[in-house]
């Protein structure tokens, strides 16, 4: 629990202003499949060999679930005794995670193609081992209707061992999971990347500053502009709550709070600097914004809309580049906040306040991509094996 805790703790995942549902449009626009709590792309093979393995001599859905749930935990050890634990879930906890693997990549598992049974792991499970029974003698229609897409590749022979396990994904495995997303998300940034095999520098901080981004898709360039910018501006909104935080902090909790005064105000007045002299910001085609958003989720609410609006004009206008001192810009961040959190709000609860760690949020929106980043340089190296089972 500590661990999941620990990676919602991540900047990017802190929404303090409401702001989520955009983020999490353009996140599933770009990379469809990926969260911000999964880390490597070889989970996506490893959760249906359990599964499936489980699920040989036709056992009940509780008998499936233990025998899948031990299997997870068991590949938690070997693949710490793999020595590659960066994106280990349960690098930690070990044994004792509550929230297994198969939970965490059930959502990108489905989106992929490579479970064939909508709905949760359980219904998933129930209705598979249902039809699964019908009619055993029916080979055909048990394939057509199996848990598991009919061309996932066989394990290594020593998997199931648990001996030593580690992340790196065999030329099959890329190759296969490679042509699933591609298949499944083929207008996706990450579809793209791995089509094209694009791969993107281990530092590289966001998908605007991708190379050769001038000859991608016309529409995946105006969707990663509208990204970029909305990250940029949105940000300034995220600097002027933490200020006003600070600010009440100092005078509600302890006058310690002055130097985090100080830093915000030198932080908005950085942003704005940058984000003044951007000329997309001045060009920005703001209905073009929005049709892209009602087209990647129709169903961001109208008082999100509004409030997101009211601070995209005022940096539209130029109002904003004085947002440290502007009393209306100081009350649109303070009533949203109040709006979302209610008696939860730090505006009003000094408790909560008491407990604010002096930044929340502050950072640029990356939608993700440093999990998608990840799984993709897997997938590439993958496929850049030197041969099979590598």
């Amino acid at each position: 629990m500590r661990e999941l805790v620990a990676l919602f703790e991540q900047e990017e995942s802190r929404d303090e202003l409401g702001i989520g549902a955009i983020r999490d449009a353009f996140s599933d626009r770009l990379f469809p499949g990926v969260s911000v709590i999964q880390s490597r792309a070889r989970y996506l093979v490893f959760i249906p060999w359990i599964y499936r393995d489980a699920a040989k001599r036709k056992p009940t859905v509780t008998q499936i679930r233990a025998r899948a749930e031990t299997q997870e935990r068991r590949l938690i050890e070997a693949l710490r005794r793999g020595g590659d634990v960066v994106g280990l879930l349960g690098r930690d906890a070990g044994v004792g995670l509550k929230i297994l693997p198969s939970a965490i990549y059930w959502t990108a598992l489905q989106k992929y193609g490579i479970v064939r049974q909508p709905g949760s792991l359980e219904v998933a499970l129930r209705s598979s081992n249902a039809r699964a029974h019908i009619d055993e003698a029916d080979e055909l229609a048990e394939r057509s209707v199996g848990l598991w897409h009919p061309t996932l590749p066989d394990p290594p022979g020593h998997f199931f061992d648990f001996d030593e396990v580690t992340f790196a994904v065999s030329r099959d495995e890329a190759t296969w999971l490679t042509e699933r997303i591609i298949d499944q998300v083929p207008d996706s940034l990450h579809g793209y990347l791995l089509l094209h095999r694009i791969r993107p520098a281990p530092h590289t901080d966001a998908p605007w500053f991708l190379p050769g981004l001038a000859k991608f898709p016309a529409e995946l360039q105006r969707v990663i502009e509208h990204a970029r910018l909305f990250s940029v501006a949105i940000q300034g909104a995220a600097l002027l709550y933490n200020l006003l935080l600070a600010r009440r902090y100092t005078k509600v909790i302890s006058s310690n709070g002055s130097a985090t005064v100080d830093r915000y105000e030198a932080a908005i007045a950085n942003w704005w600097a940058d984000i003044g002299s951007d000329p997309a910001i001045t060009h920005w085609n703001y209905d073009e914004f929005w049709q892209i958003l009602r087209r990647a989720n129709p169903n961001v609410t109208r008082s999100t809309i509004e409030w997101v609006k009211k601070w995209l004009r005022a940096v539209a206008d130029g109002t904003a580049e004085h947002a440290a001192s502007d009393p209306q810009l100081a009350l649109l961040i303070i009533d949203r906040e109040r709006a979302l959190k209610i008696n939860k709000s730090r505006f009003i609860n000094d408790r909560l306040l008491g407990a604010w760690k002096g930044s929340s949020g502050t950072e640029q929106l990356r939608y993700r991509w440093s999990n998608a980043r990840v799984q993709i340089i897997d997938l590439l190296d993958g496929l850049e094996a030197n041969r099979a089972g590598a």
